[in-house]
């Protein structure tokens, strides 16, 4: 217990938060290493009266974590599902305990975004040897090909922030080169994942990212990300091996062949899938199927040959929005809405508003965080994976707690 003191729970949370991030790409459940250290800090270091200390805004952020959470392990109790069930949504559950740790404490962010940026190279490395080296058509990391384009995706704009970080607020243009390299390997590691709904996901990240930029007065720097992502799309896109030409091929031949209704690609998989998620949703529009009902009445409509038969051996509905309706219903989306809304208005409130730099920086990292979960839940199950929801809900009480001590912070100043 003493090497938890007050005096040196900063450096320990600092040192599980640099390897959630340093080793979430690298290590078969490398991002539940740093982020198991960090509950156990949280654990040993709040009191009571640290929940009393939050503010209005941010104790939204921890209800809508718990409640979320607590919902979804009562509907898996109540639908007789297995102790397993309750896993992925106790997360937010731990990682809501670790906001008001974080909340307390000021975490050394320049070496977290060190961090994020070591983890970016280290997960391009993997994906670039498993492409390049072992031959494989899509980089998969140790999370399959999709989640490695999601997490790509979210890690390219954090090193973008990293980058911002240490130009503006510490100097230290060295660092600042490094986090840049850090945010190139991300998106070589998005591109070979050929994860297509992650490459949609990076548009609104750059959006964000773009407002920050303008904002702090690096209009250049923004030309010179659009450029180097451009030439990075353009290299890829003439270079065989990468694969990205062949899966923008094979989205041409999906869509054509499901507008033919012959047999479809994965394309036209995802539009049979959202129509039956649809059906079943319309069925029992406020609580839902479940997750055993989901799967029974897929395989009923499969056996009607009102969806193809490959279609209902997948577990999820491709879509979070029509995943929840389908299984929760109603009741179900609410929360899935609230888990995103309520955290997206926290940190957009305070990008808009706040003058200070690391304000704005670490606000636009938790918008950037829930804005890549919401585009990526389009095509797939976000929170639907351990990855996922580990990354998610973490990450999530990182930026909330980290911003709400530097607002603190700069009210002091």
């Amino acid at each position: 217990m003493a090497a938890f003191h007050q005096s040196t729970a900063p450096r320990w949370l600092t040192l599980a938060v640099f390897l959630m991030a340093a080793l979430a790409l690298v290590l078969p459940s490398g991002y539940s290493i740093g982020a198991l250290l960090l509950l156990i800090v949280s654990v040993i270091r709040v009191r009571g009266r640290d929940f009393r200390r939050l503010g209005s805004a941010e104790s939204w952020v921890f209800i809508v974590m718990v409640a979320y959470s607590l919902v979804w392990m009562l509907e898996a109790m109540l639908r007789g599902r297995g102790i397993d069930a309750l896993d992925q949504p106790s997360r937010l559950l731990f990682a809501s305990l670790c906001l008001v740790a974080l909340a307390k404490y000021r975490l050394d962010w320049g070496v977290v975004w060190v961090g994020i940026a070591l983890g970016s190279i280290g997960g391009c490395v993997v994906a670039l040897w498993q492409t390049a080296l072992e031959g494989a058509p899509r980089a998969t990391g140790f999370v399959g090909p999709e989640h490695l384009g999601n997490l790509g995706a979210l890690f390219f704009s954090l090193s973008v922030l990293g980058g911002v970080w240490f130009l503006t607020v510490e100097r230290r243009y060295v660092h600042a080169l490094f986090a840049a390299i850090g945010g190139l390997s991300a998106l070589v590691m998005v591109l070979l994942s050929g994860s297509r709904s992650s490459w949609i996901s990076l548009l609104p990240l750059l959006v964000l990212a773009g407002f920050t930029l303008v904002r702090l007065g690096h209009k250049r720097l923004l030309g010179g990300l659009l450029l180097a992502m451009l030439t990075l799309a353009v290299t890829a896109a003439v270079i065989p091996q990468s694969g990205v030409a062949q899966r923008v091929t094979e989205t041409a031949q999906d869509l054509e062949a499901y507008s033919q209704g012959t047999s479809p690609g994965s394309v036209g998989q995802r539009f049979q899938i959202w129509s039956g998620a649809i059906q079943l949703f319309q069925q029992r529009p406020l609580f839902g199927w479940g997750e055993s009902g989901y799967r029974s009445e897929m395989a009923s409509m499969a056996d009607r040959d009102v969806i193809a038969e490959e279609i209902a051996t997948f577990n999820h509905a491709h879509n979070d929005w029509l995943n929840v309706l389908a299984k929760k219903g109603l009741f179900g989306a609410i929360w899935l809405f609230a888990v995103y809304a309520v955290p997206l208005a926290f940190f957009m409130k305070r990008l808009i508003r706040s003058v200070d730099r690391e304000t704005c920086i670490l606000a636009t990292a938790g918008a950037m965080l829930v804005t890549n979960f919401v585009t990526y839940g389009m095509a797939h199950n976000a929170l639907g994976s351990n990855n996922g929801v580990m990354t998610y809900a973490f990450w999530l009480a990182v930026i909330t707690g980290g911003l709400v001590e530097r607002q603190r912070q700069h009210a002091q100043e």
